[in-house]
Order: structure tokens, then C-alpha cells, then sequence
């Protein structure tokens, strides 16, 4: 049975560090912004540790389903050299991204007061001015520290998927077709739930951050990259 889980097994262990990293990511913004939420006590910011899990699952399947497709889709394609490369870029540089827009709140949070959403992409299109010129060297300047840590976080990626990544090479049996078959099919479902954040009518929202902290807490539940997506109604 174990040759049949093996991938399974790999996949799950990557999820398992992304959520790690998410984690590290909200301690790191609650620390930077710690005179907002200097009221938080220790009982109440390990609660928040644990529930915020359901939000950072729901942006990771969210921005990796893909990746979650490719590295389990049945055939022996997936154990190709060149295939499994293209995934494990894939993975590393669309949560790159993912870190990166995290990071940039443990700056920016102090100008808004909230987690930075999709009208952040105003300023690229122009709507909101013509100063993203002028404004992204002063960031990047004054709070370069913020992309300093974004590359430790970038490099953690790489190394926890190159660690925990293994040559797998199945004998792939028409028995084996259909073990992966179904692994592949329940896997999908079960990341669809874990996107929909439960069994309830909705998907959850911002919003729904609201069932567990006061409003002023919420930026502390979610993420960033859990509230550009939200803007977009995904």
C-alpha cells in the first residue's frame, strides 16, 4: 500500500511546510505591527494561530490547484525529469509571490490599517495616479528589510520542496492506474473543501474571519494573499 500513497505522502508534506510558512509569515506580521495589536494576549494569539489555518489552507489550495493537478494526475508522465522540474517551479515561484505579498504588509499595514487587497493593482493600471514610479523606490529603500526577508522565506521554499521531494518511480499496472485514478479524484475533492473552508453554502470570505476575532483583529486571521483573491470574488 505504500508504493500507492507515496506521492500522496510528498504531496501533503509540501502543503504541510506551506502552512509553516504562512504561520511564520503571520507571527513575522504580527510582531512588525505589534503596537496595533498590542492588546492581543498570548491565549488569544495562539487561538488565532490555530484558526487562521482554515484561511491560509483555503489561499494555498486556492493559488496551487494546478500544481496539486500536476504533481498528482495519473501516469508515469509525473516522473519525468523535465515534468517534474516544471512543477517544482511552479510551486516554488507562485508561493514566492504568495510570500512576497505577506511580507509587503508588514510595512504597508501601518499606512491602511488593513490586509492589502486587489486595489493595490490601481496604481499599476494607473488608476490611482501615475506614482507608482516615483513610489517603489522609496519603498523599496526605506523597508528593504522586507524584501530581505522575503528571500529567506523564498529560499525555505526551494530548500523544504528539494529536501522533501523523492525520485518516485511506480510500475504503473492497470492496477496502479486505478489507485491513482481515485487518489487523484478524492484528493481533488477534498481540495476543494479545503478551499471552501468547511461544508457550508459559501466559500469562505474576510468576512468570515469575523466568527472567531473582533473586526480589528481580522487582519491577523487572514492573509494577504487570502484578501487580493477575496477582492476578486474567488
Amino acid at each position: 500500500m505504500e508504493s500507492y500513497i507515496v506521492t500522496l505522502k510528498s504531496l501533503l508534506k509540501h502543503l504541510f511546510w506551506l502552512l509553516i510558512v504562512y504561520a511564520v509569515c503571520r507571527l513575522l506580521f504580527y510582531f512588525f505591527n505589534y503596537s496595533y495589536f498590542s492588546n492581543v494576549s498570548i491565549w488569544q494569539l495562539l487561538k488565532i494561530i490555530v484558526v487562521s489555518t482554515r484561511f491560509d489552507l483555503s489561499v494555498i489550495i486556492l493559488s496551487n490547484f494546478l500544481f496539486i493537478i500536476l504533481y498528482l494526475i495519473p501516469g508515469p508522465v509525473r516522473e519525468k525529469k523535465i515534468y517534474r522540474g516544471i512543477v517544482k517551479w511552479l510551486f516554488v515561484i507562485v508561493n514566492s509571490i504568495a510570500v512576497l505579498a505577506n511580507c509587503v504588509d508588514l510595512a504597508y499595514f501601518q499606512f491602511t490599517l488593513k490586509r492589502t487587497n486587489a486595489t493595490v493593482f490601481n496604481f499599476f493600471s494607473g488608476e490611482l495616479g501615475n506614482d507608482l514610479a516615483t513610489l517603489l523606490p522609496v519603498f523599496l529603500r526605506d523597508y528593504w528589510y522586507v524584501f530581505f526577508i522575503s528571500a529567506v522565506l523564498w529560499y525555505s521554499i526551494y530548500y523544504l520542496y528539494t529536501k522533501n521531494e523523492k525520485s518516485i518511480s511506480l510500475l504503473w499496472t492497470r492496477k496502479q492506474y486505478g489507485i491513482q485514478f481515485i487518489i487523484f479524484i478524492l484528493s481533488s475533492a477534498l481540495a476543494l473543501l479545503a478551499y471552501r473552508g468547511g461544508f457550508q453554502l459559501k466559500p469562505i470570505t474576510v468576512v468570515s474571519a469575523g466568527e472567531y476575532v473582533s473586526s480589528k483583529l481580522i487582519p491577523l486571521v487572514i492573509n494577504t494573499p487570502f484578501s487580493i483573491l477575496k477582492t476578486f470574488d474567488v
